[in-house]
């Protein structure tokens, strides 16, 4: 993953101040722990394996909504919406 690309994407076109555009990167960078994004093919599939994942499964509940929209923000960075 490209993060500094990415970063800037969050900041221009989504209007994120940077620490939130660093805190979009840092999440996804944990889901990528739990799966790797580049080859699934929806952001559905990859909540359903996500959600059966030991590893995500045992995240807080406050984090988990964070690390799904950092995928579905990553996902529209590299696919569009």
């Amino acid at each position: 993953m490209e993060n500094d690309l990415f970063k800037q994407w969050l900041q221009n076109e989504k209007g994120l101040k940077e620490r939130s555009a660093r805190d979009v990167v840092s999440r996804l960078k944990r889901a990528e722990k739990f799966m790797d994004l580049k080859y699934e093919s929806s952001y559905d599939e990859i909540v359903e394996k996500l959600e059966r994942n030991k590893g995500y499964c045992d995240l807080k509940t406050a984090v988990k909504p964070q690390v799904k929209r950092a995928i579905k923000l990553y996902k529209e960075y590299n696919y569009g919406s």
